[in-house]
């Protein structure tokens, strides 16, 4: 049965015949053409490792070539799913012997790091005095299924080593006539010479200095070498090393070439690049039929390493959206559009209605935008979606729409300011007004203006969907997370196919971890729809380690090569030009809790070897500020005017931590830990379990997360800071926090141990409030041997009659009536009270220990000692102590069937003290 269109699903371009003759030649089996509606692209056909593949080629080099033949060929192969870029590029060696080892004839192919999307166009930018580069757009990263093939095929090639020199070798015997051209020029014709020695103009290099040749390890064979890493793009030659030089340090490029750029927004794609030149002035073309020959004999073992089923499974290419069949709740959001959006009129005079649906990356606005227009398609006469990413992008998007409009053939010979004025005129028409154009992910407003693109008539109807809706003019909706947890586990069960989903009290505790963040709940979903793992371990994983979300997100179709990383990371690109303080603020809070984030929590402990950004946001409230509304703007922070705070998602804070920093900073995680635990003193002890300190709590609790544990281990830093490690595991213990409030105890008493020495008093005064708080705990062995221990060490420090000694003495008796040991409790609350009676017996510490021998004979059922116990403990009329006395007997009193009212109990017992005395 012969192929369509429509079975072709993988697109590569060479951008000359010179590479187009390597990548014919590595075929499995070469198909008859097919006609197209155009005649502007030239395609061969034909099958590699299963993939029925599309090669076009350039009629001229450079992005806007690249641009126009990948648009033709997605109108007319409708089903691609990638592309693969596969030609010559030149190498950016560094001199060094410690820098790449990049020579001619090996492939350096595309590969995202946390800066740029695996390619830069570095002509649209700006290069800083520093030396950096800020870029003024963005590129799309390459799909996902190809990133982890590649990784796959790397690995393999460190195993078992590469089938590039075999499929040369074949090529070479299936088409002799290619041996002349595409063979290996020797290794003694790849020369690198100093980036400050020009070529001296004559055809070739023999001419050139052989002494001005930078010199290079041998390799044990001629095989090419792989390099995976950022390509520069641009539309310009590089034939100057010193230019080379500094794309090399600015940008951290091995390889620039002409064509990527203009492919990455428009066409999913990977680039593979053959190295035939060092980007200098030595450049010559001997060596570009070999490395045109390695590209596409790279391309041919990838290809073959990927099942054609997994393929069918990612979206189109030429598919600008997904609409997922899976959309769940939003329904206040939905009405609010309506109400904005409805009833359409047809009336000439009809005003235009423009929505702006802000909020960050991953929210779900893309989704609701498709849905209203699908649930509300009979309202419009026609609706547009349309990619506003970036400039190039919309205008890719434009091009589909004016093939819906105009003949195939006009739309072919139209610039793309031709095809937004045709477009133009038809949305003006008088009797088209009931439009409606979607302008999805306008991220960056910096790089153009969207407004430019709305039609100059005052009817028809228009969506946006910024991040930063700020900018923008009309109707705002704001979309935040939902906040109806059965919203989440309807998420999770729809993307799972888990029919236990809302009975799974771990499923339930995910929802809640998420907080229905619908990109972290789909991305969920899908990764316990692979695996056979539970909900309770994908929250341990995901608490361990935040990556694990960006797996499995290639199954989202509506979410295509997409993750929380990436577009939260673009984020972060555009603010970076804009206030690079907010940068790091944000990345700063990483260390905090994600709530209740204000100025004064961080203006503490001024000190000059704190970072310079620090110093510059604390020490100006409207720079904090500044940084802030920056930071809301792009919808990664949310304000609390009424409170006068703020707070980040639990998925963006989360994120801060894994895609910010990384790792772990030890120098960010001890200043953070000083922003909180300077607002503690010695005057606050009594008084860390009222209201006033609970804002503190959160993030004290966030100093003992286990993501810290080796930052917090830190000797140098734990022994300047004992007395306020102590004050946070306190903080925390009177918060009710235990056990996080054990954490930092367990932390501080090894601080005390390593700093001073196990029987020193400060670190015995740890010990003791350890036993307390497990003792508050419920563990009661464990804090039997802890006072123990404290018990044995203040009697040999302090004495056994000290006052210290005594609070431990007390402290074992409570834990051994706890226990039930009723004999042995009483015999340590009289040990501790015959010691207080000796020095200090109406001191609060002496009154508790009568309370607590009172309590001993209660539970002995000796009620008369209790109440003649109880009356010593009374300190005088609406005195603290005397009235928790009164309570505590005024319920024995009850429980022994006698009823009498508190203010009358107090009086009486104070007078019978009174004339006891």
């Amino acid at each position: 049965m012969p192929l369509s269109h429509r079975d072709y699903t993988v697109g590569c371009i060479c951008p000359m015949g010179v590479e187009l003759a390597p990548v014919k030649a590595m075929l499995d089996h070469i198909h008859p053409n097919l006609p197209t509606q155009r005649d502007q692209n030239s395609y061969a056909l034909g099958e590699i490792g299963g993939h029925n593949l599309v090669i076009a080629v350039l009629p001229e080099i450079g992005t806007s070539s690249a641009a126009t033949v990948a648009t033709q060929l997605l109108n007319d192969f409708p089903s691609i799913r990638f592309g693969l870029l596969v030609g010559t590029g030149a190498g950016v060696p560094e001199e060094e012997e410690e820098g790449n080892d990049i020579r001619l004839g090996d492939v350096v192919i595309s590969k995202p790091t946390a800066t740029f999307g695996g390619v830069v166009q570095y002509d649209q930018g700006k290069y800083s005095t520093s030396g950096g580069f800020e870029q003024t757009g963005s590129l799309a990263k390459t799909p996902q299924l190809l990133l982890a093939s590649v990784e796959t095929l790397a690995a393999d090639h460190r195993i078992k080593g590469s089938r590039v020199p075999q499929y040369l070798s074949e090529m070479l015997q299936k088409f002799p006539v290619m041996e002349e051209e595409y063979s290996h020029p020797g290794t003694e014709q790849d020369l690198l010479f100093q980036a400050g020695y020009p070529h001296p103009g004559s055809p070739n290099c023999r001419r050139c200095d052989k002494q001005r040749v930078v010199e290079k390890d041998s390799r044990r064979n001629k095989n090419p070498k792989f390099h995976y890493s950022t390509i520069g793009s641009a539309n310009t030659v590089v034939k100057d090393a010193g230019l080379r030089e500094e794309l090399r340090r600015a940008l951290k490029v091995i390889c620039v070439e002409m064509e990527a750029a203009g492919l990455m927004d428009s066409f999913p794609c990977l680039v593979i690049r053959g190295i035939c030149d060092y980007a200098d002035s030595h450049k010559n073309k001997k060596w570009q039929p070999y490395a045109a020959a390695t590209a596409a004999a790279y391309m041919k073992e990838l290809l073959s390493i990927i099942p054609a089923r997994e393929v069918t499974k990612i979206p189109n290419a030429t598919i600008a959206v997904q609409i997922s069949r899976l959309f769940i709740g939003r329904e206040v959001e939905f009405q609010k559009m309506e109400a904005i959006l409805q009833p359409q009129s047809e009336s000439p005079g009809s005003t235009r209605k423009v929505l702006i649906l802000g909020g960050m990356g991953g929210i779900g606005k893309t989704q609701l935008a498709i849905i209203y227009a699908k649930r509300r398609r009979h309202s419009y006469s026609s609706v547009f979606w349309l990619n506003a990413s970036t400039e190039a992008t919309l205008n890719n998007s434009l091009r589909h729409f004016a093939n819906r409009i105009l003949p195939p053939e006009t739309v072919s010979n139209l610039g793309s300011d031709q095809v937004w004025v045709h477009i133009s005129n038809w949305l003006s028409e008088l009797d088209n007004t009931r439009w409606l154009l979607i302008f999805d992910n306008y991220d960056d407003p910096d790089q153009y203006s969207i407004t430019e693109y709305y039609p100059s008539v005052a009817h028809g109807s228009i969506i946006i969907t910024p991040r930063t809706p700020e900018d923008l003019q009309g109707e705002q909706i704001k979309i935040k997370h939902m906040t109806e947890e059965e919203d989440g586990l309807r998420i999770l069960a729809t993307r799972s196919d888990r029919k236990t989903i809302q009975s799974d009290p771990g499923a339930r505790l995910l929802a809640r971890r998420l907080d229905g963040f619908p990109l972290a709940l789909a991305t969920a979903g899908a990764f316990l729809k692979q695996t056979p793992v539970d909900c309770s371990t994908y929250l341990q994983r995901y608490e361990g380690a935040w990556q694990v979300t960006g797996l499995y997100v290639s199954q989202l179709p509506e979410y295509p090569n997409r993750t929380l990383y990436t577009t939260w990371s673009l984020s972060v690109a555009r603010i970076k030009d804009k206030m690079p303080q907010a940068v790091h603020l944000l990345a700063f809070l990483a260390y905090f809790d994600h709530q209740d984030i204000w100025f004064e929590l961080f203006c503490v402990n001024q000190d000059k070897d704190q970072p310079s950004w620090y110093r510059e946001v604390t020490n100006h409230k409207f720079l904090f500020v500044e940084a802030m509304t920056v930071l809301t703007r792009y919808c990664l922070v949310e304000t609390h005017y009424e409170k006068g705070s703020y707070s980040l998602h639990t998925c963006v804070h989360d994120w801060t931590l894994d895609g910010l920093n990384r790792k772990v900073d030890v120098s960010q995680y001890w200043l953070a830990f000083d922003c909180v635990a300077g607002h503690f003193g010695p005057e606050d002890w009594d008084h860390l379990s009222t209201i006033q300190y609970q804002r503190f709590t959160g993030h004290a609790r966030r100093f003992v997360h286990d993501r810290f544990r080796q930052a917090a281990n830190h000797d140098d830093s734990i022994r300047t800071r004992l007395n306020q490690i102590v004050y946070l595991a306190e903080l925390l213990w009177q918060q009710m926090q235990h056990k996080a409030a054990e954490q930092m105890y367990i932390r501080a008493l090894a601080g005390h141990e390593k700093a001073l020495r196990p029987d020193h008093t400060r670190t015995l005064g740890v010990v003791n409030n350890l036993g307390v708080l497990y003792r508050d705990q419920g563990k009661l062995a464990e804090a039997e041997q802890i006072y123990v221990r404290a018990l044995v060490g203040r009697e040999k420090a302090l004495g056994p009659d000290h006052t210290g000694t005594l609070g431990v003495v007390n402290n074992l008796g409570i834990l051994y009536r706890n226990q039930g040991k009723l004999a042995e409790a009483e015999q340590m609350c009289q040990r501790a009270l015959a010691g207080y009676e000796k020095t200090c017996s109406e001191t609060i510490p002496a009154l508790n220990t009568v309370c607590n021998l009172g309590l001993v004979y209660l539970a002995q059922g000796k009620t008369d000692e209790v109440v003649k116990m109880l009356q010593r403990a009374v300190l005088g009329p609406g005195h603290p102590h005397t009235l928790k006395v009164v309570k505590l007997l005024e319920a024995i009193l009850r429980w022994k069937g006698e009823e009498i009212g508190t203010r009358s109990l107090e009086l009486v017992m104070v007078q019978e003290k009174g004339n006891a005395v």
